[in-house]
């Protein structure tokens, strides 16, 4: 798909064509029956009104149909087919993924995504993102909004109507977010679901010495611990 390496400012492709619509209904149903203490708030100058919550386990059945259908390797190799990227796997753990909420008047500043699995040394290439409110209203907000490199502006917005996934690639540089206060009504929240998918860190730079010249063990074990450093 020549969409997704295409995409500006990055590389990312936006469907509205899920198979899980239907369950995606029930799962948005039954956000509201988690209790709020399991819930991960975060309010902060960045990030206000904002609530996650990764328990696989713990997670009411349609939820966690959700996240398992996205989880499966048929979903995985579809990402390495869109993307290109090779070795990709996903991460039962929900390592920064999950269930997401963002309350009326809440916001997510733009950023980059942490890199590294704290658990796995993984690191982080794709997300893929899929809107869970119902009749979400344009009006209302919420835009994911995917910046410049330079900051300068952002290039592209997506709503986060029902049933809409977003796959992007995830970089130093991939800057993004949905920054401006949502308008939506009271009661109504921004729900969405997101998993990661992560691969082997690229190999860092390989020093050599010249054909012929003598071997120092003190540089050769030098030169091994360089290539494996994070």
């Amino acid at each position: 798909m020549q969409e997704f390496p295409n995409a500006r400012p990055f590389p990312h492709f936006v469907s509205d064509d899920s198979s899980l619509a239907p369950l995606l209904r029930r799962a948005a149903a039954e956000f509201d029956s988690i209790p709020p203490e399991r819930w991960v708030r975060y309010d902060s100058p960045d990030e206000r009104g904002k609530r996650a919550y990764n328990d696989l386990a713990r997670m009411p059945p349609a939820c966690r149909l959700c996240l398992d259908a996205l989880l499966h390797d048929a979903v995985v190799d579809l990402a390495e087919r869109v993307s290109g990227l090779e070795g990709l796997q996903a991460d039962p753990s929900l390592y920064g993924a999950g269930l997401h909420v963002t309350e009326p008047g809440g916001f997510l500043g733009v950023h980059v995504d942490n890199e590294l699995h704290p658990a796995t040394g993984l690191v982080r290439r794709l997300n893929l993102i899929a809107y869970l409110t119902p009749d979400w209203r344009d009006e209302w907000g919420g835009e994911l909004e995917l910046w410049a490199p330079d900051l300068s502006q952002a290039v592209a917005r997506i709503v986060p109507r029902f049933g809409r996934e977003v796959l992007m690639e995830c970089g130093p540089r991939t800057y993004h977010g949905h920054p401006r206060p949502l308008a939506c009504p009271p009661d109504v929240t921004r729900k969405s679901f997101s998993v990661f998918f992560w691969s082997a860190p690229r190999a860092r730079a390989r020093f050599v010495g010249p054909a012929g010249a003598a071997a120092d063990p003190e540089v050769e074990r030098w030169r091994r611990d360089r290539s494996r450093a994070p």
